[in-house]
């Protein structure tokens, strides 16, 4: 990808989250947080070490879930969700730092669809604002389609730089963008 588009992307992502704030403002006058729009952003969890079977992230990875913090600084952020594997919370905690909200772990259970469909319950529970999720690239998939988006979505085990941008408002259908991110 060549530099323009590299600086242009992040001008993007800041003009889909405001867009996202804008309607959510503009709905029928609904002031309830019920009747606000929701953002989702969704993030494969960062770079993972190889070692243990609960690992942390890499250099790499801290590199990226920085990048990502700086990406949604300007952002209300009213939720940061994980599942409660280290790599995940790891991703979201320069997020965390950076607006004072802590990291809500939802445990891994039931496989990928039965995680999933426990966040996206968490998720419809919390109308308005923004959330931001970390999970795994056999989960997100299935989050997606929990929400009433997605598709045939297939994350590659070697790539963490995939970002959706999901929003949910009631009486409306869910809409979804989809997104790159460097470090």
């Amino acid at each position: 990808m060549n530099g323009a588009v590299q600086r242009f992307l992040p001008v993007l992502f800041v003009a889909l989250l405001a867009a996202g704030a804008f309607s959510a403002r503009c709905e029928a006058g609904d002031t309830s947080r019920a009747g606000q729009t929701t953002k989702i952003v969704i993030v494969r969890h960062a770079e993972k070490d190889t070692v243990g079977p609960n690992p942390h992230l890499t250099a790499a990875g801290r590199k990226r879930a920085g990048r990502l913090a700086r990406m949604l600084a300007d952002e209300p952020v009213s939720m940061l969700i994980s599942s409660d594997r280290a790599r995940t919370i790891e991703t979201l905690e320069p997020l965390s730092a950076m607006t004072g909200i802590g990291v809500t772990t939802i445990p891994v259970r039931g496989g990928p669809a039965g995680h999933a469909a426990e966040l996206a319950d968490s998720i419809r529970a919390h109308p308005g604002g923004t959330i931001v999720v970390s999970n795994h690239s056999n989960v997100i998939p299935d989050i997606l389609r929990d929400l009433g988006v997605g598709g045939d979505i297939l994350i590659p085990d070697e790539e963490y730089d995939r970002l959706f941008i999901v929003f949910l408002g009631s009486g409306v259908s869910a809409g979804l963008f989809m997104m790159r991110f460097d470090m």
